[in-house]
């Protein structure tokens, strides 16, 4: 950025910090098969986003989903970053509220805070708070794509990005470029879209030598806007059954997924309820 430009967007920002914060709740916290989650809507969601970054404060926003819930089991990296205390855990699937529901959890469909459905609207605040953007992941003619379609809709949006394929190792070089790089656009906001399990591997390696406030996964969001995957229709999303039209969409991919996953995640549940049994005898 040039320094005309970048004097111009610190006095943008300057003028942003006058206005009044907005207001928000701590989220309650809870769990479902030993995974944390925070209830979260979406005037919470943009009102931490935006503490975070007049504090300068670190806050991680995480997803998860049933899906996640696996990776949680699997993963030790990931289990890391979503147990850490700068992290907040949104809900993105409808199974998660009614397993919180029913445990009786001051947890509603508002609580279901799906990335796609939320980042226009992040988009547009961050316009208008003249905070930038950065997003880190996907295929360059993905991010080509997503970034033009974001431009189109937000054309003050100070947003740029990358994409993520280059060696992850925290030691190797290409990895500590991107880091540099990212530290360099002097980013309010990170966006992390490298696959759920990669993407939380990667920001636990390396937030500590991140220079960003806010550091958010959002999956294949890039991929969708770039009309690269099929957008399921947005309502069924609150029914559950979102999983039905990707399964149908492109089987060969979410096939495990949506057909197989379910179930460990259940045998481990119960593995995990024996196990206690016996504990308390």
């Amino acid at each position: 950025m040039d320094t005309a430009r970048a004097k111009s967007v610190e006095a943008l920002k300057d003028a942003a910090a006058q206005t009044p914060a907005m207001s928000f709740h701590e989220p309650h916290e809870t769990s479902v098969f030993g995974c944390r989650l925070h209830a979260i809507d979406e005037p919470t969601l943009f009102g931490m986003i935006e503490s975070s970054i007049r504090s300068n404060e670190r806050v991680i926003v995480a997803s998860q989903n049933m899906h996640g819930v696996h990776t949680h089991l699997i993963d030790p990296a990931f289990r890391l970053l979503h147990d850490s205390p700068e992290t907040k855990v949104h809900i993105d699937g409808t199974p998660l509220v009614w397993l919180s529901k029913l445990k009786g959890d001051p947890v509603g469909y508002e609580h279901r805070t799906g990335c796609i459905d939320w980042v226009p609207e992040l988009f547009a605040l961050a316009a208008q708070r003249s905070w930038r953007i950065y997003h880190l992941g996907s295929t360059d003619e993905a991010l080509d794509a997503g970034l033009a379609e974001i431009r189109k809709t937000h054309p003050d949006l100070l947003i740029e990005g990358r994409n993520g394929f280059f060696d992850v190792d925290p030691t190797s070089l290409s990895n500590r470029e991107v880091v540099e790089k990212i530290n360099a656009a002097d980013p309010d906001i990170l966006l992390v879209g490298m696959g759920m399990g990669r993407q939380e591997q990667w920001i636990l390696q390396n937030k500590e030598r991140l220079n960003v406030p806010v550091i958010i996964t959002t999956g294949a969001m890039i991929k969708l806007l770039a009309g690269e995957l099929n957008m399921a229709p947005r309502w069924l999303g609150p029914l559950g059954l979102e999983w039905v039209f990707r399964l149908y969409d492109n089987f060969g991919e979410t096939a495990q997924r949506y057909l197989i996953e379910p179930f460990h995640i259940l045998f481990n549940a119960q593995k995990r309820r024996r196990n206690a049994a016996k504990r308390s005898v």
